[in-house]
């Protein structure tokens, strides 16, 4: 990793936190960031016009935004801008925290993704999210490209933009009926609504292939959502071993009479979890627990739905009549 520039309005106290970083107010000068380099930004309503006249939107540098609480003019201020990391808070101590987790944690590698879109914000949001959780991400930005990769590679998820400038969808689908490994790994769309829903994307056959297509917003909690499951289930379970949460789950709502009375005769003889080895073992499953909700905490904005809508009920499906989201959701509000 590079450096780590900290652009915020408490530079001393984060400072005495975070010693070994580059502290800097968000008025002065930003440095010449180069590839690696990581710029966390405190901002509030009055200097989010600073920071869109600031901002580098160099690839090369991850951006992290620290704010109180994302307003709608942040939210699509981020979403344009391929911003995923925001933490929503002030204060010191959780910046700091943050910030600490995220330099020392490095994920497992866990596989790869392939990602055919030419759009900078969206693809920068969906490479924040998968590398978070150890994935890489492969991207192309035609079509061509996008049948060599799938020729070359194996990929967990296989993403597709329908908004990309150029994408014939007849040539695509033509591409699909003729590459065997098509079927290997989902194949899943999105695009934004904004753009309107061509009739074509329906009557092309594309929908052999995806059953439904998803707005970019859907797209980034779908992801954030499984993914995060993926890696924090196994650390649940891993503190569940650890603590002999089988063998002990009476004790969360059992009564400690009848707990007594359930092992009377055998009171001396309950297996210990408070030796050194297990103290130790629990301990560290707890650790990495936290880590991975600390880590987790600057994308949990992205999963922005309040009501859970089933997969048949997201996004609009391929096959007719179509269906769209609740009116509550920012995809339904523009089909």
């Amino acid at each position: 990793m590079g450096k780590l520039y900290l652009f915020t309005e408490n530079n001393r106290v984060i400072g005495e936190r975070l010693p070994e970083f580059d502290c800097r107010h968000l008025l002065s000068e930003s440095p010449e960031f180069t590839p690696g380099d990581m710029a966390v930004y405190q901002i509030s309503d009055d200097s989010l016009r600073l920071l869109r006249e600031r901002l580098p939107l160099n690839p090369a540098c991850e951006h992290i935004i620290a704010t109180e609480k994302i307003t709608p003019e942040q939210r699509d201020f981020f979403l344009q801008n391929g911003i995923a990391r925001v933490i929503q808070t002030i204060e010191p101590e959780k910046i700091s925290a943050y910030i600490k987790t995220k330099v020392s944690a490095e994920p497992e590698s866990a596989g790869t993704m392939l990602v055919y879109d030419d759009k900078r914000n969206t693809s920068a949001i969906i490479r924040a999210i998968t590398s978070h959780f150890g994935y890489e991400t492969a991207f192309t930005d035609s079509t061509s490209g996008f049948f060599k990769s799938m020729t070359e590679g194996e990929y967990h998820f296989i993403l597709i933009n329908l908004g990309c400038e150029g994408l014939d969808i007849a040539d695509f689908v033509r591409g699909c009926d003729s590459h065997p490994k098509i079927k290997t790994g989902p194949l899943i769309a999105y695009k934004d609504a904004g753009d309107g829903l061509l009739i074509h994307e329906i009557t092309s056959g594309i929908n052999r292939y995806i059953s439904y297509i998803l707005s970019p917003e859907e797209l980034y909690g779908f992801l954030l959502d499984i993914l995060f499951k993926k890696e924090f289930m196994p650390l649940i379970r891993q503190l569940n071993i650890e603590s002999r949460f089988n063998e002990f789950s009476r004790f969360c709502d059992a009564p400690l009479k009848r707990i007594y009375y359930e092992t009377k005769g055998n009171i001396l003889a309950l297996s210990n979890i408070l030796n050194k080895d297990s103290i130790l073992s629990v301990s560290s499953a707890m650790t990495r627990i936290e880590e991975s909700l600390i880590r987790v905490s600057a994308l949990d904005w992205l999963r922005f739905f309040e009501e859970k809508p089933s997969i048949e009920q997201a996004g609009y499906l391929c096959d007719t009549p179509i269906q769209t989201l609740s009116r509550q959701t920012p995809a339904a509000n523009k089909l």
